[in-house]
């Protein structure tokens, strides 16, 4: 019978696997990004492993988010769609930050720390995906093909700091 760390993992595994099948099923370049994805060698447990490989498959997608913004930001029509997505690259971020944060918690066995910093990375996405709707649903700008793509890797994002926030809190 598979000890409970290792039924943990494989549980964790699985659910890597279907959201990096959803997630490449629509934005081929998260795949990639996942794929280069380092483990920090700092975490010993497997299911400690399986979160820090998410995190960094977080933290690629979350640059391409920051540039996919940037660069909506810069070309928006209207001002206050151009401020949303201004402001949605500096959320970001801070995402990124707070993964950075999670990273080297989880690499001190800081699982509580860990969990409260991938739970800011939520939050501020959360905030980042609001300014968008409002200001889309405002009118202040048009669901573009970048624009339906940006939501997209948003949505993935909550779903993958969800994962990674169940898999801290069962360790």
């Amino acid at each position: 019978m598979a000890s409970s760390p290792s039924l943990l993992f494989l549980i964790l595994s699985q659910t890597l696997f279907s959201l990096l099948a959803i997630g490449a099923a629509q934005s081929p370049e998260f795949l990639v990004g996942c794929y280069n994805t380092t483990v920090p060698t700092q975490v010993a447990d497997p299911a400690g492993t399986a979160a820090a490989t998410m995190m960094g498959c977080l933290s690629s997608h979350i640059s391409s988010l920051v540039a996919d913004t940037s660069q909506l930001a810069a070309s928006a029509p209207h001002a206050a769609a151009a401020q949303a997505f201004s402001d949605c690259a500096h959320k970001l971020a801070c995402v990124k930050s707070a993964l950075g944060a999670a990273h080297a918690a989880l690499a001190q066995d800081d699982y509580k720390g860990a969990g409260k910093s991938v739970h800011s990375a939520l939050d501020y996405g959360a905030e980042c995906q609001s300014k968008i709707d409002a200001a889309l649903k405002s009118g202040a700008g048009v669901v573009t093909a970048k624009v339906a793509a940006v939501q997209h890797k948003m949505k993935l994002l909550g779903e993958l700091c969800e994962a990674v926030i169940n898999i801290v809190e069962h360790m």
